[in-house]
């Protein structure tokens, strides 16, 4: 059976409360552990309202590039990820201590894990943080990847002709089928469209969070979104502008691009809930429902 997958979409303007650059770093990394505690699949960024458009551009680079440096496993960042100035706070957060970040370990047979996969005097190899890289024994020799190494999941197998452990590169589809326990992390799409038009270009169970919607009721929003068999896809507002302003801002409400919305906590006692605090207000409450 296949998994429905989870996404989130948030603001580009996430950052906006501080223009510190340890402040943001500490906020992303909040974000990217609810995104990875509760196995999220997809984060989508969409444009949010901001006077300054170039604080804007800078705030989207630095929360993408965060994001996207914490999901990747350690032993992979210095392969996948290049040094520039939006990481350069990155050294004071601490591990994401992931499932799909394991601490060093030996290769066994059936292990799957993150790797990334590179061509080198003609062969295939994938960098799978054990002692040395591993020979992949699937991948055709047409696939160009040049001097650059992509990102993949591989399987760790035994080649019993030479007796050596070898990797297999294995297909999103593969995964979802036969090893649809595994988690891979979550993915960063940055789309610089507004939040309305992204809704309209994917498919799911679509829920706003506001405060102006009635309390959420996890067991009733859960069935109705297993009831539809889609994915499931939560948008939150930013620091400063909730979801319904947020869309008034194209024409559109809630009920033109949502299939329902909720609020997250009654009687708060704090002017707003920050984006990191709802999300896992939010799926802490349907968790125990999935």
């Amino acid at each position: 059976m296949i998994r429905q997958k989870i996404s989130v979409l948030i603001p580009d303007t996430t950052l906006e409360e501080t223009r510190e650059h340890l402040k943001q770093a500490q906020k992303v990394y909040q974000i990217a552990r609810a995104l990875t505690i509760f196995r999220v699949d997809t984060v989508y960024i969409y444009r949010g309202i901001a006077a300054d458009k170039r604080m804007q551009r800078w705030q989207r680079r630095i929360l993408t590039s965060i994001l996207e440096y914490l999901e990747t496993p350690q032993y992979l960042r210095k392969i996948l990820i290049e040094k520039m100035p939006e990481l350069r706070s990155v050294g004071t957060l601490s591990p994401l201590a992931a499932d799909h970040h394991p601490l060093r370990e030996k290769p066994r047979v059936g292990t799957l894990r993150e790797g990334a996969l590179y061509l080198r005097n003609s062969e295939f190899l994938v960098e799978m943080g054990y002692d040395r890289p591993l020979r992949v024994i699937n991948v055709k020799p047409s696939l160009n990847i040049k001097n650059r190494a992509i990102r993949v999941t591989a399987r760790v197998e035994k080649d019993k002709e030479n007796d050596v452990l070898v990797a297999r590169i294995l297909t999103k589809e593969e995964i979802e089928k036969k090893y649809s326990w595994y988690y891979t992390g979550y993915r960063v799409k940055v789309k610089d469209t507004t939040l309305g038009q992204i809704l309209r270009g994917i498919n799911g169970f679509k829920i706003a969070t506001s405060r102006t919607c009635e309390l959420i009721n996890p067991p009733k929003i859960v069935n109705r979104w297993k009831e539809r068999g889609d994915d499931l896809i939560v948008a939150f507002g930013s620091p400063k502008r909730g979801i319904p302003e947020i869309l008034k801002q194209e024409g559109l409400k809630i009920r033109d691009v949502f299939d329902a919305c909720v609020g997250l906590v009654r009687n708060a006692a704090v002017r707003t809930v920050r984006l990191e605090e709802a999300m896992f207000m939010f799926f802490s409450q349907i968790n125990p429902h999935l």
